[in-house]
């Protein structure tokens, strides 16, 4: 069959019949009448190209990245004014259509992608915390750790944010099951495991999220963040030491803060004592920074002598009627050596213990390696106060740098920390050099010093009772992954692990062990070191990415196992990402910006976090994806308020009535 679109008639497709109707008069006529008909482009209206889509949709990205959506308005005019001759001069792109490009174009299509990628990789885990945004509307936020097959790498992703009504463990999880079933994630097949802090609502042991999640889903894991665990352990032991510690490093910065002329005098003095030099910003303590005392005290103890002389002037100019009483108790702490003594004890600590922690917030390192370096940590501060018999050594298992502590050897520790014959005199503890070569210059009185040595000891054996109290939730769990590690797992046969000291507990459901254990046992039959040409990956992301892909003679012999690997792999370490977006956040809805709706909130989100590690704006290319959605349906949502949901509402008009009165004033003047 065949049609005349012009008479919109079904003909027979025989030449004979397509002829006899090209002759007809009505057909003649309808042909006249149509050439008669104007284009759209002669009547005025533009056909949208594929090139001024694109345009339209790198500069939206650039507006999501990096500026106000408002400022669209502005940058669209400067745009057509510079770039007259050329596509510019016909660019359209307000804050409305701008706002619409970005939240139901660009975040939609990028989370079509990750989604899609994420049921392909067929294993993923979740890390999700809550937090309240400028304007006091509770979210939960999804960030997702998967091996991405498209791109070969492990990756760590920005789900999306919910709003929650109450932060209960019953509406958290039917908040999370209906976020999942609507993207399309089947979780009782998928997850792997739930990573969160140590918020009841969301990993206790009854009634929270992790709990209602795994009795639907036995098999998924719940990993504790290590480093809201270690800013704990270490926020517990410095209740050991005297409060007037955290009155000298929080003050001293808060007397700063405000004040243009004491920054002014105390540059100055800084300035004649040494040599013109500028002083270094203080830090500030905050009670949600991570072992935010690490970097206060080096920068306390480096400018130790300015700012003691700094508030000994203070409190030298000060008459007895001033009421300001800080600058007075501050230059007493100062001038107190004891407080110094203090500083020099906590400073290679707690650095040691952010260095620590700055590990653990990594998206790519080695697990088996962070856990061993845990261990160690609890092995040193242990050897600084205890008895050396009492200290048990790391048992490597082959491989120096996954060596752990046994059960036995921790339960022996925790016994020797509530024996009070175990620790070491008072004398012969390690306080740290640069303790032992302060208190050689310095004269102080005995009972003092025995004060000051009692309070260190107690800090230690605090540190090391929450230290340990870390290690059986993560060294159980961990410490099988240590036999996925190329150095170990790439090992002769004889010399590499066996088949049952995989963590098999974290595979899939479905999963064939037989086949499982025959890949693991022909892995010892390859020469690695030829097939990777001498260049065996270190990393066990790459190394099983690579064996994933493994083939001889159209068969991936080495799948199922490599499969698994990465299974294993998706399991977080610490909830460092989802902080991050939180950070994000709230530089994303501040005072001004804030009647933000979620969606659109959402969708800065997702495209600042995504561009984040990635080449920007700059080298993003659109997908076909956002191609097709970029069209009149763009406009078709129910969100009220401003042009985007109150993005470019009252909150821009506001800032646009400000710039117009600041020039007003700037003419009068």
């Amino acid at each position: 069959m065949a049609k005349c679109t012009v008479c919109d008639v079904a003909l027979r497709a025989h030449l004979t019949d397509l002829q006899k109707h090209m002759n007809n008069q009505k057909h003649q006529a309808n042909m006249e009448n149509k050439a008669k008909h104007r284009s759209l482009q002669t009547l005025g209206v533009q056909v949208v190209r594929d090139e001024t889509k694109r345009l339209d949709l790198k500069l939206a990205m650039f507006i999501a990245v990096h500026a106000n959506i408002c400022s669209m308005d502005h940058l669209c005019d400067l745009l057509k004014d510079v770039g007259k001759n050329t596509t510019l001069e016909r660019l359209r792109l307000h804050r409305t259509k701008c706002s619409k490009i970005i939240k139901n174009v660009l975040a939609p299509a990028l989370l079509s992608d990750l989604v899609d990628d994420m049921n392909t990789s067929g294993a993923y885990s979740f890390i999700i915390d809550e937090s309240t945004d400028i304007s006091v509307v509770k979210y939960l936020a999804i960030m997702v750790k998967y091996f991405s097959t498209k791109e070969g790498t492990m990756k760590t992703e920005f789900l999306g944010i919910l709003e929650v009504y109450r932060a209960t463990a019953e509406a958290l999880t039917g908040a999370l099951k209906e976020y999942a079933s609507n993207l399309g994630l089947n979780l009782k097949e998928h997850l792997v495991g739930l990573g969160s802090d140590g918020a009841n609502a969301l990993i206790g042991r009854h009634n929270s999220v992790y709990s209602r999640l795994k009795e639907e889903i036995p098999q998924i894991q719940l990993i504790r963040c290590v480093c809201h665990s270690l800013h704990n352990a270490a926020s517990e032991a410095a209740a050991e030491m005297p409060a007037d510690l955290e009155f000298l490093v929080r003050e001293t910065r808060n007397w700063f803060a405000r004040s243009p002329l004491r920054r002014l005098q105390y540059r100055d003095l800084f300035g004649a004592i040494n040599n013109g030099a500028m002083p270094a910003n203080l830090v500030q303590l905050s009670a949600t920074r991570w072992l935010a005392w690490s970097r206060a005290i080096d920068v306390v103890m480096s400018q130790w002598l300015e700012l003691k002389t700094h508030f000994g002037i203070i409190a030298g100019s000060q008459k007895s009627s001033d009421k300001c009483t800080v600058g007075r108790k501050l230059s007493d702490l100062y001038r107190n050596e004891e407080h110094k003594l203090y500083l020099l004890f906590l400073q290679p600590i707690t650095k040691a213990l952010n260095q620590l922690n700055l590990k653990f917030q990594a998206t790519d390192a080695e697990v088996p390696v962070l856990i061993n370096e845990l261990h160690e940590m609890c092995i040193t501060v242990a050897r600084m106060f205890l008895e050396p018999k009492v200290v048990p050594r790391l048992d490597a298992g082959g491989t120096c740098d996954t060596a752990v502590m046994s059960d036995d050897a921790i339960a022996a520790l925790e016994l020797a920390l509530k024996n009070p014959q175990a620790r070491l005199p008072l004398k012969s503890v390690d306080y740290g050099d640069p303790f032992r070569i302060e208190l050689g210059r310095m004269q102080i009185k005995p009972d003092i010093l025995n004060v000051i040595e009692n309070r260190c000891v107690s800090y230690l054996a605090s540190l090391l009772k929450g230290l340990l109290r870390i290690l059986p939730e993560q060294s159980g769990r961990f410490s099988a992954m240590k036999h996925l590690m190329p150095g170990v797992c790439l090992k002769p046969y004889g010399q590499r692990p066996r088949f049952q000291s995989l963590p098999l507990s974290l595979a899939a459901k479905e999963t064939d062990m037989t086949v499982l254990q025959q890949q693991w046992d022909r892995m010892a039959n390859v020469d690695w070191g030829q097939y990777f040409d001498g260049s065996v990956p270190t990393s066990s992301v790459e190394l099983w990415t690579a064996l994933f892909k493994y083939e001889i003679g159209g068969e991936r012999r080495f799948a199922a196992i490599a499969a698994f690997a990465l299974r294993v792999l998706t399991t977080p370490l610490s909830n460092a990402t989802v902080e991050r977006a939180f950070s994000v956040m709230n530089l994303t809805k501040t005072k001004i910006r804030n009647r933000m709706q979620t969606k659109m909130l959402e969708a800065l989100l997702r495209l600042r976090l995504w561009s984040h590690g990635r080449h920007c704006c700059a080298a993003f290319e659109p997908s076909a994806a956002m191609y097709a959605l970029f069209n009149r349906e763009m406009y078709d949502d129910d969100q009220v308020g401003g042009a985007d949901g109150t993005e470019a509402g009252a909150a821009d008009e506001m800032i646009d009535e400000i710039i117009v009165m600041i020039s007003g004033d700037e003419e009068i003047l």
